[in-house]
Order: C-alpha cells, then structure tokens, then sequence
C-alpha cells in the first residue's frame, strides 16, 4: 500500500518552553497539554483514551527497568491547529521522553529528537531510521468498559459496525449495500450528497447480514444511533468487527475490538512491529467482503480459532502492559546510546 509520509516542514511546529516546575503547574490541567514526571499524578478524564494511556503509564513508571529520574512527558498535538499549546519543559538536566497523541496527519516530528531521549507517536507511518522515534498503537475509549470476553458462539450479534461515512469508506458501504451508488466523497459537494443520498434513501442500516449491526452515520459529527454503553454491549456481544480506515489509516477500533475479543476485519495497516503478528483479516478486496464474511460465519472452529489469537495479541502485543514494556525497552536503549555517544563524543 502506497502512503505519504508528511514532511515537518508542511504543519506547524511544536514549540519547546524550557521552565521550571512552579511556573509550569498552571499548565497541568488544560485540556490540551498533560504532564506526568515523577510521581505527579495528571487528569487524563479529557483525553479519548485517558484510561489506556493512564495504565500504559503507570505500568512503565512501575517497571525495575525505568529509572525515575527519568521525566515521561505527555502530550496532545494537532498540527493542523494554528494554536497548537507548546510542550514545557520543567527539569531541563533530567532525561526525558515524549508520548505524543491524537496527531491524525501522520506527520514526522524528528525535531522533536533533539528534546527528548525518545519520542512514542501514535498515527505514525514509516519513522526514520538512525532517530528515537517509534510508532505507538492507539488505544482505546475510555467510556468502553471491560467485560466478560465469550466465545464467538455465545455471541448473538454476526458482525458489527457502527460508524461515520468517511471519503474512504463509500467502497466499505457499497461492497455491503445492496444499492450499489453512492458519491465517492472527493469534495465537500460528495459528502453533502452522500450524506442527503443516505438520509434520503433510509439506507445508513444494512442488512445484507442476518444478525448483524452495521450502520454508517449520515450525521457528520455523531458516529450512529448508539451510545456508549450500547457501543460496548455490542462490541462485547459481536463475532466480527468490521474496522476500515477513516481519516487516517488506524483507528481506535482495532484495539477496541481486539479487547473485546472480535475477529477484526481490517484495512491494510503500517509496517510496525505491533501489526506484523495482528490475526486480522484484510478486506483488499471490497468485492470479495460478503463472500468472505459469510464464509468465516459458516465455520465454526475457524471463527473461535482466529478469536484465540487476537485475544493472545492484545494479551501479549498491545495491552496497556505489552505497550509498556516495549517503551522502557526502546527508551532505555535510546539513552543508554545516547549516554555512550556523550562520553566517546
């Protein structure tokens, strides 16, 4: 799959304040900057995936591995936003790295290398070589709620979706509609069509599945007709989860559904570590999906095998305590070599 790595130089920069801890404590609590060093607690209630990246974080603090002089960094970050809030720095004579979140543009901040001993990014496609800067999965809601994970035949929903119609879903959309036209969403006037085609037609349910949820919004700000806990109570009880790409190529709703212990079909993903081993099922093909879907729901002991793994893969590759192992192994290794390169430099 061909992609477009967004140079730094195309959005706007993340400005780096060098300040000390009293005049930086009026910045803990906005909504668009968090800190966590040392053993200051920060609110992550604003964050989407608060929870997740709270644990991700407790457990790299936790590990034997991780000095505590080192200062773990935070933040929120849309370069698309003109006033994008810079990162403060509070101990400039202490290691540090950087989680930075919610960048959907897939930009490369190598910049951000000469602050920090290791930068962790989410929505990140191809890093560069010889740079601390590593891919992070993304995690998932805070308002989806752990609960019991069934097995697949005690599970009374077939396949589920529920989700906005986004320009690179229409071909999700027209591969599951028995109405095969709809805009394909390249301008502003596709959308508003598209949008008008569904609410017009009634079509954002499908049923092309006995037993399924699958509805794509028509409502540019509202994701479908559930709410959260109805989301989770459907995931919980869904065999497979449909999860195609929006706006970027991952979503939230691959580690959603994988805590849930669906069978994820999905969009093809990037190169990183934490997919090469995912037991997901791509859907290359928008034409050969229904075929395909229906194909998995008529075996049994295939669909409860493919369960099996994605459960062992968020278990053992992205749960909050995989996520952060690999952390203290990559920001550890990055200031060892860092500290080697100071003393022979």
């Amino acid at each position: 799959m061909k992609h477009s790595v967004q140079k730094d130089t195309q959005y706007k920069q993340l400005e780096v304040i060098y300040q000390n801890p009293e005049s930086a404590k009026e910045h803990q609590t906005s909504k668009r900057i968090s800190f966590y060093y040392n053993n200051l607690n920060t609110d992550f209630s604003h964050l989407y995936d608060g929870p997740y990246l709270e644990e991700v974080i407790n457990h790299v603090r936790q590990s034997p591995k991780f000095l505590n002089e080192i200062d773990i960094y935070l933040h929120y970050y849309n370069p698309l936003d003109a006033e994008a809030e810079p990162i403060f720095i509070t101990n400039k004579d202490c290691r540090r790295i950087l989680i930075l979140i919610s960048d959907e543009t897939y930009s490369v901040p190598r910049y951000l290398t000469e602050h920090f001993d290791a930068v962790f990014k989410n929505f990140l496609w191809d890093p560069p070589k010889g740079v601390p800067l590593f891919p992070l999965p993304s995690g998932y809601s805070g308002e989806i709620k752990k609960a019991e994970r069934k097995p697949t035949h005690k599970r009374t929903n077939d396949v589920f979706y529920a989700g906005r119609i986004e320009p690179r879903r229409h071909m999700l959309y027209r591969a599951l509609s028995p109405l095969r036209f709809i805009p394909r969403m390249n301008s502003r006037l596709d959308r508003l069509l598209c949008r008008l085609y569904l609410k017009v037609f009634k079509q954002n349910r499908i049923k092309s599945l006995p037993n399924s949820f699958l509805h794509f919004s028509s409502d540019e700000f509202h994701a479908g007709p559930l709410n959260s806990e109805q989301f989770n109570a459907m995931m919980m009880d869904s065999k497979i989860a449909l999860c195609p790409r929006g706006r970027g190529v991952e979503t939230f709703r691959h580690i959603e559904a994988a805590r849930a212990g669906c069978v994820i079909f999905s969009d093809r993903l990037p190169p990183h570590h934490f997919y090469e081993q995912a037991p997901f099922v791509y859907f290359d093909s928008r034409n050969n999906l229904l075929p395909t879907l229906k194909e998995m729901l008529l075996d049994r002991e295939a669909l409860e095998h493919r369960q099996s793994e994605t459960l062992a893969w968020w278990d053992n590759t992205v749960n909050e305590a995989s996520v952060a192992r690999y952390i203290v192994e990559k920001s550890v290794a990055s200031i060892l070599s860092a500290s080697h390169s100071e003393r022979n430099g």
